[in-house]
């Protein structure tokens, strides 16, 4: 299996320049193209497949965001460089879950306005090499890159900002403040905090802990004649306990009586599901990729970086994109 794949089942347009043509003399020519929209769609399915999986609840929107553009990139103009084209698509998932949160926050400062600003922003860097392949497609990159993956609970943008600032020392201006305390307090319970961040919540707010709940165990200690932090032994005790490793509620009240908030290495989100996760996850990697972070307990940092990239990577091996070759393409 490998990129002939892509090449079979993404074709050149005929010798047509749609990108020239009138609106209606555009949409004359979609017979041209429009069957082409369906197998093209299959490929980007399968070359994506471990991306699209985490997914919740089978949720199509991001996956057909990802065609979508996929799509547009392939079809809306004539194409004499299959090389090259390949190369643009593969670089579509990377732009829509690894840059995006870059160009949201840079727009979020006031850095930059436009793609193009973007791209000049990031300087003598590989990712502004790979977007410049990008930059011909105009708005199509703009949509690339601003396109959420967010549930509006943990905008990944303001979740780099957040951990970039905690780890890095930077100052959050004024009117992100609380943006930055809320996404914070959302990622306290499960846990998803590193100790900068944990810090950085508290230096906000530092009446923060209340969203683990109340803390019952000075009052237990009271009412049963107990030892002062008696109590908050005994909850740190059963939380640690495998026969409740399940228990939520059990493990907030014991964090919460500890006084400390719960850390990890890394916000590594695997145990989430929702259509914010594979961007988060994206960002961490980048993040433990720079240097900022730790991978999570148990892999390098090399490790956990090259398995997050293979998310956003062709995959021309996967059982998916395999059955390609077993249909026959749509010519």
């Amino acid at each position: 299996m490998g990129p002939d794949t892509v090449r079979t089942h993404i074709p050149l347009l005929p010798d047509i320049d749609r990108e020239a043509l009138s609106f209606s003399e555009r949409w004359h020519t979609r017979e041209h193209v429009e069957h082409l929209e369906a197998p093209l769609t299959d490929a980007a399915d399968a070359l994506f497949y471990e991306l699209h999986s985490l997914h919740s609840y089978g949720d199509k929107g991001p996956r057909q965001g990802v065609s979508s553009h996929i799509c547009s990139i392939a079809l809306r103009r004539r194409r004499t460089d299959l090389a090259h084209l390949e190369q643009m698509i593969g670089l579509v998932p990377w732009c829509m879950y690894a840059a995006a949160p870059w160009y949201r926050m840079a727009q979020t400062g006031g850095l930059v306005e436009t793609p193009a600003q973007f791209i000049r922003w990031l300087g003598d860097t590989a990712a502004a090499s790979a977007l410049q392949l990008l930059a011909g497609e105009e708005h199509q990159l703009r949509f690339m890159l601003e396109h959420r993956h967010d549930n509006g609970r943990v905008p990944p943008e303001i979740c780099l900002l957040a951990t970039a600032a905690a780890h890095c020392h930077l100052d959050i201006l004024a009117p992100l403040q609380d943006q930055v305390r809320s996404l914070l307090e959302n990622l306290l319970p499960d846990p998803m905090l590193t100790q900068p961040m944990a810090d950085l919540l508290l230096r906000l707010d530092p009446q923060a802990l209340r969203a683990l709940g109340p803390d019952v165990a000075p009052e237990t200690d009271e009412r049963l004649g107990l030892a002062a932090g008696t109590t908050a032994r005994v909850l740190a005790d059963l939380a640690a306990h495998r026969a409740f490793s399940g228990n939520r509620q059990l493990r907030q009240a014991a964090w919460r009586a500890s006084g400390r908030a719960p850390t990890v290495d890394a916000p590594d989100f695997r145990s989430w599901s929702g259509p914010t996760v594979p961007t988060m996850r994206v960002v961490s990697a980048n993040l433990v990729h720079a240097g900022v972070l730790t991978a999570p307990e148990g892999q390098s940092d090399a490790e956990y970086v090259t398995g997050i990239q293979r998310l956003l990577a062709p995959d021309y091996d996967s059982r998916a994109a395999r059955r390609l070759t077993d249909e026959p393409a749509d010519q």
